[in-house]
C-alpha cells in the first residue's frame, strides 16, 4: 500500500521542542545552577521601575552580589549545601537532583538609564526581587504648550512681508 509523503510528519511542534529542551536542560539529574549559570528570570517595565525576579531556591541573600555598569545589572549568587549532614554524598543515592550546591552569573541590559543609587533587592520564599529604578534624565517628560503675544505677532508680521 502505498503512503503520502508528509515532509511536516517528523518535524516537531515549537510547544513539543520546547518541552524537550526543557527536559533534557532541566529536568536532567544533575544539579541547578547549571554550567551555563541559567536560572529562570522575569524583567518587567512598569512606570518608573524595572522589576526582576529570579528564582533562587535555597540561596540566602548574603550569597547574594549584585552589581551594575551604565544599563546593566549582573547578578551573581552561591548556594550552600542543602544538606550539609549529607557533605561529600550529594550525588550518592539520589534518585533525581535538580538542585543543590552550585554558584550561577545572570547579566541583564535594561533599555533605559537606571538610578543606580535607587536600586533595592529583597529575597523572599525563594525569589529573589530587584527593583531598579528609572533615571530621571530617562522618563517621559511633558513639554506645557503655550502661546507668546510677542511671539506670535513676530510670525504675523514676519509673515505678512512675504506675501
Amino acid at each position: 500500500m502505498a503512503t503520502n509523503f508528509d515532509p511536516f510528519r517528523q518535524v516537531l511542534s515549537l510547544s513539543d521542542a520546547v518541552n524537550q529542551l526543557m527536559q533534557d536542560a532541566v529536568m536532567r539529574p544533575g544539579y541547578a545552577f547549571s554550567r551555563s549559570g541559567e536560572v529562570p528570570m522575569n524583567v518587567l517595565e512598569r512606570q518608573n521601575a524595572y522589576y526582576i525576579q529570579m528564582a533562587v531556591p535555597g540561596v540566602r541573600p548574603e550569597d547574594v552580589e549584585i552589581t551594575h555598569e551604565a544599563r546593566a545589572l549582573t547578578i551573581k549568587a552561591r548556594r550552600q549545601n542543602t544538606l550539609p549532614q549529607l557533605d561529600g554524598t550529594e550525588k550518592q543515592g539520589f534518585l533525581l537532583a535538580e538542585f543543590g550546591p552550585g554558584e550561577f552569573l545572570r547579566a541583564v541590559t535594561l533599555p533605559k538609564d537606571i538610578d543606580a543609587e535607587g536600586v533595592t533587592a529583597t529575597c523572599e520564599l525563594g525569589i529573589l526581587t530587584i527593583t531598579v529604578p528609572i533615571a530621571q534624565s530617562a522618563q517621559p517628560k511633558r513639554i506645557q504648550v503655550t502661546t507668546s503675544n510677542s511671539e506670535q505677532q513676530t510670525i504675523t508680521a514676519g509673515h505678512s512681508n512675504h506675501q
